[in-house]
């Protein structure tokens, strides 16, 4: 338990670190110059890339810390192309499902579809939203803190639970916690069936690089919006259980034999 906490603080204090360095970035001509009275909030480019040198660097103290494993991919378990294909389809149609459940309800996202928006015409922000974000959250949430918790005696299924959640408190704001708490704990059940970052990893980056697509085509999700609500429910709910049922039927269990697979290394 005390691992996972000082990786979730190591998490935090990196976004911490990252958020004031980009605020010095985009002030420092004014603190060069004695003129603090009124500081400015960094860009949106400033910040992402400020983000990307921090989550780099955060990997890189786990991995020196050993707080996660040197060599996180292992391959423990062999996967066929339906572990690959079924879990990783599922959860995307699952993660989309749920995204058309909650269009009407409108949840709060204080600003960051805007930052997003500000971003994406960055080559570096769109590698740090696509590629090293998830991957590093997977490092931190399911190779840090969820393979530690089971390690001090969680069950795997509560551990993806745990992740789950910590992995949606984060987040800050309820647009995107709701979904990470749901897509967190799918994650989870992948890493448990993997043992490694292998189908969560690729599950986080096509599902980044797919909301980053829309961000692309706006009309795409201004359709959405627009569609009849019981469509929009009915198309919902078919595709999140329609998700759940691909990841059930790929063979993932979290029971049985599948502790077995966090030996200690």
């Amino acid at each position: 338990m005390f691992r996972s906490i000082i990786i979730l603080n190591l998490f935090v204090l990196m976004s911490v670190v990252s958020l004031g360095l980009a605020r010095l970035i985009e002030n420092a001509d004014d603190l060069v110059s004695g003129h603090t009275e009124e500081l400015h909030t960094p860009s949106g480019v400033i910040l992402g890339i400020s983000m990307l040198a921090g989550n780099l660097m955060l990997v890189l103290v786990l991995w020196m810390m050993k707080l996660v494993r040197r060599y996180p991919l292992r391959r423990n378990v062999s996967l066929g192309m339906k572990q690959w294909l079924l879990p990783t389809v599922g959860t995307l149609l699952l993660i989309f499902g749920l995204h058309l459940l909650l269009l009407p309800i409108g949840l709060e996202d204080n600003g960051q579809m805007d930052l997003f928006q500000s971003m994406k015409s960055n080559v570096l922000c769109i590698f740090l939203l696509c590629i090293v974000g998830p991957l590093t959250e997977e490092v931190v949430f399911r190779e840090g803190i969820l393979r530690s918790l089971v390690h001090r005696g969680l069950s795997p299924l509560s551990a993806a639970f745990v992740s789950a959640l910590l992995f949606a408190v984060v987040h800050a704001n309820w647009a995107q916690a709701v979904p990470a708490l749901v897509a967190g704990f799918v994650f989870g059940i992948l890493y448990i069936r993997a043992d490694d970052i292998r189908l969560c990893g690729v599950a986080h980056v096509l599902n980044n690089t797919l909301a980053m697509l829309l961000l692309f085509f706006p009309a795409a999700e201004s359709y959405m919006v627009a569609m009849n609500l019981a469509l929009q429910l009915i198309v919902g709910a078919f595709l999140f259980i329609g998700g759940g049922v691909l990841v059930y039927c790929s063979g993932i269990s979290v029971r049985g034999e599948k502790i077995l697979l966090f030996p200690e290394k």
